[in-house]
């Protein structure tokens, strides 16, 4: 109750877009960019975050960091690059390659935890027509109650999809990390543009996949059970 009039849950998710519009927004300021709009698809409901106080507070930190002081020449566009490719990707590819690794992997140790319940369950029932005896009668229902427990974490957290979901967002990381590299910085103002342009990309990728997270928790209420 207390969690609910305080708005925790809202506020929680409100924090984590906020920390991820302005870790985006200090990786693209060296070059003069910035994150992209926050907004929702039109299908995803209401609550866009264009629209809140985190886009407004984004927005005056944008305003207040002004534009760089730099001449953005082959050489700090080299260091600009590398920074954007080991630090601001490298960092999230790294926590989306762990992230997906630890999903499957809890996944998989509940789906066999929760199968090898109804086994014993089995072998429990067995037994206890061979011997009668009582006692085996809290396996008979323990058992098929750990079993339904862990499928009911595995389907509310979503283990699978936010496994899928972190292995395909460190993918596409690593195009972008290549797409970067690609880039040759001793083109000019046209080479300026072109990392912008692959910057703001990346920016909008990130973003997007907090929004889906956004969306994916946002609609769950902070309640019992959880």
């Amino acid at each position: 109750m207390r969690g609910t009039r305080g708005r925790w849950h809202e506020r929680w998710i409100d924090y984590r877009l906020m920390a991820e519009l302005l870790r985006d927004m200090a990786a693209l300021w060296p070059i003069g960019a910035g994150p992209p709009a926050a907004r929702l698809p039109a299908h995803a409901g209401p609550g866009d975050p264009g629209t809140t106080w985190v886009a407004w507070h984004v927005r005056r930190v944008q305003r207040a960091a002004g534009l760089p002081n730099a001449r953005l020449d082959p050489s700090s566009l080299h260091d600009v690059r590398e920074n954007l490719r080991r630090e601001w990707i490298g960092g999230q590819l790294r926590y989306h390659a762990a992230n997906s690794a630890f999903h499957r992997r809890l996944d998989r140790r509940l789906a066999i935890f929760g199968f090898g319940s109804f086994v014993f369950t089995l072998g429990a029932l067995a037994w206890f027509i061979a011997t009668d005896r009582d006692d085996i009668r809290l396996f008979e229902a323990g058992l098929p109650a750990l079993a339904a427990w862990c499928a009911t974490i595995r389907g509310h957290a979503e283990l699978e999809r936010v496994a899928r979901r972190s292995g395909a967002m460190a993918e596409g990381l690593r195009h972008l990390q290549e797409e970067l590299l690609a880039i040759p910085l001793s083109g000019g103002p046209a080479a300026s543009r072109e990392l912008v342009t692959t910057a703001e990309g990346t920016a909008d990728t990130l973003i997007s996949e907090v929004l889906d997270w956004r969306v994916m928790l946002g609609s769950r209420r902070l309640e019992l059970p959880g």
